[in-house]
């Protein structure tokens, strides 16, 4: 706990954290940091109704050593290793998006689906084109997890919640709408231009939803655009 830790052991392990989690010139370095783009944010929802969550993880574990055993161990595992790729390069394009400056104006005002319009007066805006490639990634991922979790038998995005996220995606403003973690029934997150409008739209329509006797509970925690933090 932060009350036992003494700041000579923060201060350990600031350097430990310096020296092999972030740090590009570390011979093993455990990872890279990965902000969350200023002028993007994210929304998460408790959903009533729970997922046993051990339970969905083991069985999707154990399909993918069948399909490893079907494709041996340099075939490619359907649907996972398509997932792992385009995972590498959703990464890639919130670190490039991080060194840009987001039209939320206007992008904020349209739903995905129609920011390539936005385009089509000649316009070549980095920012936009990264955030165009990043919602058909998440798209991808979306079909994917679907698909891997129906091969497995495994509901990692049920049918309800395919209709939480769709009706979230048409929203002005929104990158993404997705299943967190293991999947399932009990949570939904979202990834938003960061603006008031946006915000209280996806909270609007999360808040009202009464479909499928689901409830859904918009949670007041956002991303930090900060990573690791010692204090003394």
């Amino acid at each position: 706990s932060p009350t036992s830790i003494s700041s000579g052991t923060c201060r350990l392990l600031d350097a430990a954290a310096q020296q092999r989690w972030v740090r590009a010139d570390s011979p093993n370095p455990m990872t890279t940091p990965l902000p969350i783009p200023a002028g993007l944010q994210v929304m998460l929802a408790d959903v009533c109704g729970g997922s046993e969550s051990p339970s969905m993880a083991r069985k999707v574990l154990a399909w993918k050593r069948e399909q490893r055993g079907v494709v041996g161990a340099d075939g490619d595992i359907p649907h996972w290793d398509v997932l792992k790729e385009t995972n590498m390069h959703i990464a890639k394009l919130l670190q490039d998006l991080a060194k840009e400056t987001i039209d939320a104006a206007t992008l904020s005002t349209l739903p995905a689906s129609e920011w390539p319009k936005t385009l089509a007066d000649g316009s070549t805006s980095s920012s936009t084109q990264l955030l165009i490639e990043l919602h058909q990634s998440f798209l991808t991922t979306r079909r994917q997890l679907k698909a891997m979790g129906d091969s497995a038998g495994v509901p990692i995005e049920p049918a309800e919640q395919t209709e939480i996220c769709d009706a979230t995606m048409q929203l002005p403003g929104v990158v993404a709408a997705l299943v967190p973690g293991a999947g399932g029934y009990d949570a939904v997150a979202c990834l938003y231009i960061d603006t008031e409008e946006t915000k209280n739209g996806i909270g609007k329509l999360w808040s009202e939803w009464n479909k499928n006797g689901q409830i859904i509970c918009p949670l007041a925690v956002q991303a930090t655009h900060q990573g690791l933090q010692v204090h003394f």
